[in-house]
């Protein structure tokens, strides 16, 4: 039972929670196996049509990275996340209020397309998220050897996350490589008028190259 228990626990989080991702990869593609790991702080919200929920608090990311070609690549993503409730609302009755601690899962299964240039890397990335979210990432890379990627996303919500139905959400995020192997990525997600919380989703994080 108590398997049972922790497998509904684990089914919440991805069905209702919502965030940015860090992204510490780059638009130019490299061919092979890569895998990149981070730690980052960051906020997101749990759905739920009672008890919706904004935490902040930090979350560990890894991803892992296949190059086909120099135009084409496939990976996979996950990350997990714990955080708090910095509002605290007690005037909330209590059947309605947030648990005042939250836990994140993100993952994320993708495919990414480039056209690299001698010193720019435009790219798209298609990505369909655990929980049903499917995003559409325009991605800019500047440098032979890059060492900034800036990305800006759409991103799908199912229906079943709101009673309105469908929103789409604009997020953005910036990384600086500081070496072929350590970089920094901040990424900034704006609710739309129907999301429970208008505070910014917010990610700010520390990646590593593992290979």
């Amino acid at each position: 039972m108590k398997f049972v228990k922790w497998i509904v626990l684990i089914l919440s989080a991805v069905c209702f929670s919502g965030c940015v991702s860090p992204f510490y990869g780059t638009a130019r593609i490299e061919e092979g196996l890569h895998v990149e790991s981070g730690l980052s702080g960051t906020s997101f919200m749990t759905f739920n049509p009672e008890r919706s929920g904004y935490y902040i608090g930090g979350r560990g990311d890894v991803a892992f990275r296949y190059g086909f070609s120099k135009n084409f690549q496939a990976y996979i993503r996950t990350g997990l996340g714990f955080g708090i409730d910095p509002i605290n609302d007690t005037l909330i009755p209590a059947t309605y209020r947030p648990s005042p601690t939250g836990f994140l899962f993100d993952a994320g299964l993708g495919l990414q397309g480039a056209i690299p240039f001698e010193y720019i890397t435009p790219g798209l990335q298609l990505e369909i998220g655990a929980n049903g979210m499917v995003s559409a990432t325009a991605l800019f890379g500047a440098g032979i050897k890059e060492w900034l990627t800036l990305g800006a996303d759409l991103t799908w919500i199912p229906l079943y996350l709101f009673n309105a139905g469908t929103l789409h959400i604009p997020n953005g995020f910036i990384t600086f490589h500081l070496s072929p192997k350590m970089s920094i990525s901040t990424a900034i997600g704006i609710p739309n008028d129907e999301y429970p919380y208008s505070y910014p989703l917010l990610n700010f994080g520390i990646g590593y190259k593992i290979k």
